[in-house]
């Protein structure tokens, strides 16, 4: 079925599958702090002071100056032997780099060489996304369940979500999104206004869909298991 953020994954997914970012240079640190205050947090890598780079931190000052969310820029120098162990991680092919952090640390944007405004914007998920993120890229499958209208079957179906989300403890999460997060909607191409259940297995392949009265233990466990057995699903499995 549909694979969704895999772009981003694909790049940085070696680095972060079923594995903390435990680094303790400089740059990383002053970015846990910041994320734990609720900011966002654009790394910025450069080598030299080119166009490229100059033109990239001036893409990344636009979007901080708009307050579209409260983030700060942390400036990386290659070259900053304080800094190697983070440069070497991400595996950085060009330069400049930016790197975007949502405040749960998840990453959430990857950008090399060039960057256009509306793409680093675009980084900034809302945080009910970066959960979904971050559970994928530490390796956890996901039961992400978006309500309808009828708030009568709500309980009903997170019972039916818990109980087989509970067979795999830490292995897989539940989310639920009750109103908005249009973009999260699109992500998943979501119009239906009945509750629907997507299991997404890392790094963010959507194994299948369920929806009103097809949302129950049985269906979830059998979907779930076939989709593993049919390859793919991270530590979801285990």
């Amino acid at each position: 079925m549909l694979t969704i953020w895999t772009g981003l994954f694909f790049v940085i997914l070696p680095i972060l599958l079923n594995a903390e970012i435990n680094i303790k240079t400089p740059a990383w640190q002053r970015a846990k702090e910041l994320t734990k205050k609720g900011n966002y947090v654009f790394l910025f890598i450069t080598d030299n002071e080119n166009e490229d780079s100059k033109n990239m931190l001036k893409t990344i000052k636009e979007i901080v100056s708009s307050k579209i969310k409260k983030v700060d820029i942390i400036r990386i120098s290659k070259n900053d032997p304080n800094e190697k162990v983070l440069i070497d991680l991400f595996k950085i092919g060009e330069y400049p780099a930016t790197i975007t952090l949502a405040p749960n640390g998840a990453i959430t944007g990857f950008f090399t060489k060039t960057v256009i405004k509306d793409s680093l914007s675009s980084s900034l998920v809302s945080l009910k996304e970066s959960e979904v993120i971050k559970n994928l890229q530490d390796g956890r499958a996901i039961f992400l369940c978006f309500y309808g209208k009828n708030s009568s079957d709500y309980l009903s179906v997170q019972n039916e979500i818990e109980s087989v989300a509970a067979n795999f403890k830490g292995s897989v999460n539940a989310i639920y999104v009750d109103s908005g997060e249009e973009n999260l909607r699109k992500k998943v191409s979501l119009s239906s206004e009945i509750t629907t259940v997507f299991i997404i297995l890392p790094p963010g392949r959507i194994a299948t869909q369920l929806d009103g009265a097809n949302i129950t233990k049985a269906n979830l466990m059998r979907t779930f298991l076939s989709s593993c057995g049919s390859g793919g699903c991270g530590s979801g499995c285990k």
